[in-house]
């Protein structure tokens, strides 16, 4: 996923690992822009890694357990 910060453009890219969870709070979710781009591949330790099927979930807000 890649997260840009709008005031000074700042770039940082964070490897997500498959079936993995990523939970964004504060400036991540609220400042930063984020978005997963569109390409066929992603680089890796020995070079590009295909990238497969790919399914994303998301949640904006949680209830609470009533246990």
């Amino acid at each position: 996923m890649d997260f840009t910060d709008p005031e000074d453009g700042a770039k940082a890219a964070v490897p997500l690992a498959p079936g993995g969870l990523l939970v964004m709070t504060g400036p991540a979710r609220y400042t930063w822009r984020h978005a997963i781009a569109a390409r066929k591949s992603d680089p890796g330790p020995a070079g590009r890694v295909p990238r497969g099927r790919r399914v994303s979930v998301t949640f904006r807000t949680l209830l609470e357990s009533d246990r």
